[in-house]
């Protein structure tokens, strides 16, 4: 064993960048299983659909992979030492910085008419795993990303004390994070808002292109439930189309004469759809409408990768039929928050779920709650992808210090408090509690991922002071050849 693992070390540094991406297909392979198992009917038929999503998964695992490259490459440039302290801030700070650019270098590769380039891919990030430690709340000075760094730092501190046989480092971090979560939890322990009652559903979708509320209907019927301030419906629902006033009048017997109603619609636009984000009174009245913003390859657009491989493979009809029916096209504005009885609610449909960036954004405007509607069955997501969007959904309800509820189609419904308390769950069924909204803000949701550019910072210095050594070594090179 002993020699297996000197010979992995050799082989790894002899060829860093290609053990890097090959470890990084290992652990992504085991995070976005997921993508294995789409569905991939509603883009192609046939062995083009199996081509097309054995491809996807590759795409995304690949790009994915590539972050362990990026960090390698930052890691042997900044020609880190372990033995040296400075390993404790640079290691860190290359890796979240790799973490960062893993995601912006997948929303180039699946870039289609409709995506948007960014850091919104934060599948993997090690802060999520930080989540499920007593550290979690130290996610409210600096989000996931400052979770990642932790991470790391705890991995260097322990490589180093087997190394260097240093025990007093490790001990100094781990009291340090402990006080530090704890005081990130006890100023925030307590909520300042309005206590609602709110509910939550979870059903099966119908086959596409129909959409239902026949579902929903059924879960109320036959139900006592206390009237509901707050109602979050997956995303397209089905309620109230033109042909659901009886099921309207059902939901209506769990709401409150104020209540509200959280949903999603989808309004056809020339040869493109919109996702319309709907704020609804129990009478049927729209409150409040805003266009989806965030968009996501093969579930609302085709990546510009398959739109040459379909076409290509003289399959344009699809991309036309996919157009049609399927394409979503983007507002022009990100969703903001929206007011209604004392209650600033933050809410996005499906997608949005993704990326920390954009429920922050919404907090630092003033939403008070979160929520996100989606329908998670149409490319056949399996519950591994379920549990990750709800650790996902955790973090950000714990990092910005608000309640959040999901609602979805074909995946489990949930509610957690400002703390990240999981105080209700549903599948195929109505979940529903009291939740005390929240107002303050918390360090991470005014300043967003400030460790990110603590990183910057740090490698920027580590790299201006290697290029002054290497000119110093240099000089003293050509002196003493010059003495000769």
């Amino acid at each position: 064993m002993k020699a297996l693992y000197k010979k992995i070390i050799y082989n790894f540094k002899l060829h860093p960048y290609r053990y890097a991406f090959l470890t990084g297909c290992v652990y992504f392979s085991v995070v976005i299983n997921w993508m294995f198992t789409i569905r991939t009917s509603e883009i192609a038929q046939g062995s083009t659909a199996k081509i097309v999503g054995l491809s996807a998964a590759i795409i995304m695992l690949g790009s994915f992979a590539c972050g362990f490259v990026f960090f390698i490459f930052i890691y042997r440039r900044l020609r880190i030492k372990l033995a040296s302290r400075w390993s404790l801030l640079l290691i860190p700070a290359a890796w979240v910085l790799s973490e960062f650019l893993r995601a912006w270098f997948f929303s180039i590769v699946s870039l289609g008419p409709t995506g948007k380039i960014g850091a919104y891919w934060t599948y993997g990030n090690l802060g999520y795993i930080a989540g499920l430690t007593p550290f979690t709340f130290i996610g409210r000075l600096g989000g996931v990303y400052l979770l990642s760094f932790l991470v790391v730092l705890l991995i260097v501190a322990v490589i180093r004390m087997k190394r260097l046989k240093i025990y007093s480092e490790l001990l100094i971090i781990i009291v340090i994070l402990s006080v530090t979560s704890f005081t990130c939890w006890s100023l925030y322990r307590q909520a300042d808002g309005k206590t609602i009652d709110a509910g939550t559903f979870s059903y099966k979708s119908t086959q596409y292109p129909d959409v239902q509320s026949d579902e929903g209907a059924k879960l109320i019927k036959g139900r006592s439930i206390m009237p509901l301030d707050l109602v979050v419906l997956p995303e397209y629902s089905g309620f109230f189309q033109e042909d659901s006033s009886s099921n309207d009048a059902t939901l209506r017997t769990i709401l409150k004469k104020n209540g509200l109603v959280i949903h999603s619609k989808k309004e056809p636009q020339e040869s493109y759809n919109k996702n319309m984000l709907i704020f609804i009174s129990p009478d049927g009245r729209v409150l409040n409408k805003q266009q989806k913003w965030f968009t996501i390859p093969s579930g609302e657009y085709i990546p510009y990768a398959y739109q040459v491989l379909l076409a290509y493979g003289g399959n344009e009809q699809l991309l036309l039929d996919f157009r049609n029916q399927k394409s979503v096209i983007p507002g022009n504005i990100r969703e903001v928050p929206y007011t209604y009885d004392n209650v600033s609610y933050g809410a996005l449909i499906c997608s949005g779920i993704t990326s920390p960036e954009n429920y922050r954004l919404l907090v630092n405007e003033g939403a008070s709650i979160l929520t996100n509607s989606a329908s998670l069955g149409s490319l056949g997501i399996k519950s591994s992808h379920h549990t990750q969007s709800q650790m996902m959904a955790r973090r950000y309800a714990v990092d910005n210090a608000r309640p959040f509820i999901q609602s979805a189609k074909d995946a489990p419904a949930f509610i957690y408090d400002h703390n990240g308390k999981l105080v209700a769950k549903a599948s195929d069924d109505i979940a529903y509690a009291k939740v005390t909204t929240n107002n303050k803000k918390t360090p991470y949701t005014r300043l967003g991922n400030w460790i990110l550019t603590v990183s910057c910072f740090a490698i920027l210095g580590r790299v201006i002071m290697l290029l002054l050594n290497d000119k110093n070594k240099s000089k003293l090179v050509n002196n003493r050849e010059n003495k000769k």
